[in-house]
């Protein structure tokens, strides 16, 4: 049975407002090729900044590495307190001694050579006399001593008048 409604009641009116809620929203495929558009833009957007950044970090790599190069080439010129270097050199072989002996020609600019007639009398000079510190010294290998007996007999083939193996140790002077 149904109720019966009671007519001492009066009715309320239906109240409506209208309201912004969130609610679930299915896209429409029109929407879902647009957002299929733009995520391919953005995806290379991101590659090509990605791509900029990766550049960027190689050139700061190669930068910092260049300088991480120079510490270590100072720190190495610091520790050894030295490096090895091309320079021009005399070197003299004293045959007597039986050693070989470098000195740099900056270091015999002062020495006037043309005081000196032989090479012997020369070395001695730099040598004994401690008037100019050899740069670098090592004992004379036999190929040396033999390249030495070559050139005296060699000398003594051409006619030389008798010269001995201790004249052949002249000081060009020029």
């Amino acid at each position: 049975m149904p109720k019966k409604k009671s007519k001492s009641k009066t009715k309320e009116p239906l109240k409506l407002e209208r309201v912004n809620e969130r609610v679930k929203h299915n896209y429409t495929d029109d929407e879902m090729v647009s957002f299929a558009y733009l995520l391919g833009q953005k995806y290379r957007a991101i590659r090509a900044v990605q791509s900029e950044a990766k550049a960027v970090k190689k050139d700061y790599a190669a930068r910092e590495s260049s300088i991480e190069s120079d510490i270590d080439e100072l720190s190495e010129r610091v520790n050894t307190r030295f490096e090895m270097r091309q320079k021009e050199c005399l070197k003299f072989f004293d045959y007597k001694g039986g050693q070989v002996y470098w000195f740099l020609c900056d270091d015999l600019a002062d020495v006037k050579m043309d005081l000196f007639d032989e090479a012997d009398e020369l070395l001695q000079y730099l040598i004994m006399d401690e008037a100019i510190d050899p740069v670098k010294q090592r004992g004379i290998t036999q190929d040396e001593r033999q390249q030495k007996l070559d050139e005296g007999v060699n000398e003594g083939e051409a006619g030389d008048e008798g010269e001995t193996g201790d004249e052949a140790q002249k000081v060009e002077t020029s």
